[in-house]
Formats: C-alpha cells, sequence, structure tokens
C-alpha cells in the first residue's frame, strides 16, 4: 500500500525514504515544512526532490542517493553524534541558508539590544510596556500602540481610559492598560519613570527575569524574557512564543507543544533550545530572531 494514497491536495516541501536491504521500514512525509519519520538503522538514504501538489495519486519521483559523508555535514558543521535525526539535518540546512541571507540583519538587532540601555529612562519604560502588550497580540500592533503613546505623552501621564483608548489592534486592552498604569506607578519615584535604576539592583539576568515575572503584572516567563532581551540584558534568553515552540516541535526539539508553561517547563525548554543552538552553530539569540522572522517575514523584536 502506497503510504501517500488519499494526500489529495498536499503541497509536499521534501521527503526521506529510509531504506534497510532494499525494504521500506518506514515512510517519511512532509506537509509544507520538513517533518519526517526515518527508518531505523536506515543503510541507504534517500531524498526526494522538491515536487508539485499531488492532486491525480502518487507521480513519478525523481530518487537521488545521498553521499554517505554528507549525511552529517551542513555547511561545514559535522554534526555526527549529535541527538538530530536525518530530517532534522534537512530543517538544519534550511535554517542555516535562512540565517547566511538574514545574519547581517540580526547582527545589527542585536547591536540595537545591547545599546538600549543607554536611552533614557522614558524608553526603557516604554519598552517594558510593549512587552505587556505583545501576548496574543501582534508585534506591529503593539509597537504602533506604544510609539503613540510616546508621542503624545498618554504613555507617561495619562489615565487608565487614556491607555486603554490608545491600545487600539492590541487584545485584551482594558487588562493591559491597568497592567501598563500598574507599571508606571511601580518604577515611578519622585513624580519620574526611574526604572533603569532597579533593573541594574540584581546579581544576575536569571534573577531578574524571577523578580519580573513575579513582580510585574502582565509579566510571565516570556514577557520578561523578551523584555529582558530587547533592552540588552538576556541576549541567551529564550522567548518561548507560538512561533518559536512551534519550530522548536518541528526539529525535534520537543515533542510536542506545552498546553501549559509553568516555570519549570519554561526553563526545561529553553535549556533544550539552548543545547540545540549550540549544536548547529547559531547564537541562542541569533536563533530566536530567525526563527520568528520565518514565521513573520521580518527581523523585529
Amino acid at each position: 500500500m502506497n503510504p501517500m494514497r488519499g494526500f489529495s491536495s498536499f503541497c509536499y516541501y521534501s521527503v526521506l525514504l529510509a531504506f534497510k536491504q532494499s525494504f521500506v521500514t518506514e515512510w517519511g512525509y512532509n506537509v509544507g515544512r520538513c517533518h519526517c519519520v526515518v527508518a531505523h538503522n536506515p543503510l541507504v538514504l534517500y531524498h526526494v526532490f522538491p515536487f508539485q501538489t499531488l492532486r491525480k495519486g502518487p507521480q513519478r519521483l525523481t530518487l537521488g542517493r545521498i553521499p554517505e559523508e554528507s549525511l552529517n555535514t551542513v555547511d561545514g558543521l559535522n554534526l555526527a553524534g549529535t541527538h538530530l535525526s536525518s530530517c532534522s539535518l534537512e530543517l538544519v540546512k534550511d535554517l542555516r541558508r535562512s540565517y547566511s541571507t538574514r545574519k547581517v540583519i540580526i547582527e545589527d538587532r542585536i547591536d540595537d539590544f545591547k545599546r538600549f540601555l543607554e536611552h533614557d529612562d522614558e524608553d526603557v519604560f516604554a519598552e517594558l510596556c510593549f512587552c505587556i502588550c505583545t501576548p496574543q497580540s501582534r508585534a506591529r500592533a503593539c509597537d504602533r500602540a506604544i510609539s503613540g503613546m510616546k508621542r503624545t505623552g498618554t504613555l507617561y501621564g495619562g489615565t487608565e481610559n487614556d491607555i486603554r483608548s490608545e491600545l487600539r489592534g492590541v487584545r485584551f486592552g482594558g487588562n493591559k492598560a491597568r497592567y501598563i498604569l500598574t507599571a508606571r506607578e511601580q518604577f515611578s519615584s519622585g513624580g519620574r519613570i526611574q526604572i533603569k535604576k532597579k533593573l541594574t539592583g540584581h546579581l544576575d539576568v536569571e534573577e531578574l527575569r524571577d523578580w519580573l515575572a513575579k513582580n510585574v503584572k502582565g509579566l510571565g516567563y516570556k514577557e520578561s524574557s523578551h523584555f529582558l532581551r530587547n533592552i540588552g540584558l538576556g541576549l541567551d534568553l529564550a522567548i518561548l512564543d507560538r512561533h518559536i515552540l512551534k519550530n522548536l516541535e518541528l526539529a525535534g526539539v520537543i515533542e510536542t507543544l506545552p498546553t501549559y508553561m509553568s516555570r519549570k517547563k519554561y526553563l526545561e525548554i529553553e535549556g533544550k533550545m539552548r543545547a540545540y543552538a549550540e549544536e548547529i552553530g547559531i547564537p541562542m539569540g541569533h536563533l530566536d530572531l530567525l526563527l520568528w522572522s520565518q514565521e513573520t517575514g521580518e527581523v523585529f523584536r
């Protein structure tokens, strides 16, 4: 029985077939991205080159044997001995190709993050508010809302109702307006915002993230990591939003998407992502921006 029968309108991006002694032990297939099952102990690995939509059942495919010495090498990076499957190696190749085209943009953005604390307290507070707004909302919509309130001064002196009215396109605007107002009171002293002093009083970034997640309303570990990365203090932290998690699942770094993200689970996945970044030779902070940009089409923040 052909395992592709019945897949009538799926666009296959890359298919791997693993053969053992001319016997197909398992088929691997993909819908949209490289995601496959590889046979146990394959002796010969074949790659089926990209083809178009299957609308009339199976079509003739072109098979080509992959040189044995290239199976565990990606752009000169030897991945032999890692946990990566053959399918994961294909994904790594795609990632590194994408990284090579976006590396300069990513490095420029990382440099912007590193210089962020040279900005005044108002700008750092605005970045905190941006991260408060991002859960379940588009980053560009949050950026427009925060930028608009900076220009009008609403972010620094407006009432809760004023702030809510400016959060157009941001989901749960009522809650987030309240969180912003509470954060403004929390990080103000003598009628002025003084957030940088409070941020630099912690021993390390892990401790600071714990403090933010526990004490600033609207921030969990993802938002706290996002904020610290954006102000240059947490470049090695993972920002585990849905885009990143989906790609980690695709790469086999995690088995399934978590239904609930406790602190323990967050740190566990972050550790796996950090190990994966090291294995494939892409810095952690770069990998986060790369995966996010692959989903959204841009390197943002």
